[in-house]
């Protein structure tokens, strides 16, 4: 991914549809943004009478997976807020992995996946669980030791053994 000097450094990142999950994107972007955590916030299909901090938040109706590649580079720690009753993994995971950063999440099955790392890996409950000192004095030098997992070549062989 090539850097865009036209994007802002930040220490916690988020893109996402709004669904059933923008009070708690909003509580959480309030949360961080009080604490002096520089947010990229970008918010997808949200009504306009319910967005509030539009001079800090971003409400879109798309981006452009390039671009948010570009922003997951230039932040320190990416935020997944999983939809009301959602489990397993997302693609966050994968771009943790692949980009090499921490990641925040209120997913508590995170816990079993086979690339937990509680050092990369901030898991929260409520709001106010959130553990602001993780976005920004966490590990800069950020490795899973799983991106090997996540390769094509994997995927493929997976299929081989099946068939």
């Amino acid at each position: 991914v090539e850097d865009d000097e036209n994007i802002d450094e930040s220490d916690l990142y988020f893109v996402g549809k709004a669904k059933d999950r923008l009070n708690d994107i909003i509580d959480i972007f309030e949360k961080c943004d009080s604490a002096g955590i520089k947010c990229d916030f970008h918010i997808v299909g949200v009504d306009p009478d319910l967005q509030v901090h539009t001079d800090k938040i971003n409400y879109c109706s798309q981006m452009a997976y390039k671009e948010n590649l570009k922003r997951i580079k230039k932040t320190k720690c990416m935020l997944e807020i999983m939809q009301q009753g959602g489990h397993g993994y997302t693609l966050r995971y994968c771009e943790a992995i692949a980009m090499g950063k921490r990641l925040l999440t209120n997913n508590p099955e995170i816990i079993h996946a086979p690339f937990y790392n509680a050092d990369f890996i901030s898991i929260f409950r409520s709001v106010q669980d959130c553990d602001t000192s993780f976005i920004v004095d966490g590990p800069n030098n950020v490795d899973y030791n799983f991106l090997e997992e996540l390769s094509p070549n994997k995927l493929l062989e997976y299929i081989d053994n099946k068939i």
